[in-house]
């Protein structure tokens, strides 16, 4: 999956030490944990993967194929 990263993502990842590379991989792979629909958009997705034992939310829009942002779950 050819996912966009938005800005904001990007600069998130940057503040939070995960890579371009590995994101695209979680995409590519779509091996999620889980999957939910965003309570206020329901074009908003909430994927969660796991990276060397660091638990990771990713909000991506599934209707422009756009990474929103990115944040570690405890």
């Amino acid at each position: 999956m050819n996912v966009t990263i938005s800005k904001h993502a990007l600069e998130r990842m940057e503040q939070r030490g995960i890579s371009v590379d590995e994101v695209r991989e979680a995409f590519d792979a779509e091996t999620w944990e889980s999957v939910d629909v965003s309570d206020l958009d329901e074009t908003v997705l909430i994927v969660t993967k796991t990276f060397n034992g660091k638990k990771w939310r990713f909000l991506y829009n599934h209707e422009t194929n756009t990474l929103i942002t990115c944040y570690p779950r405890g």
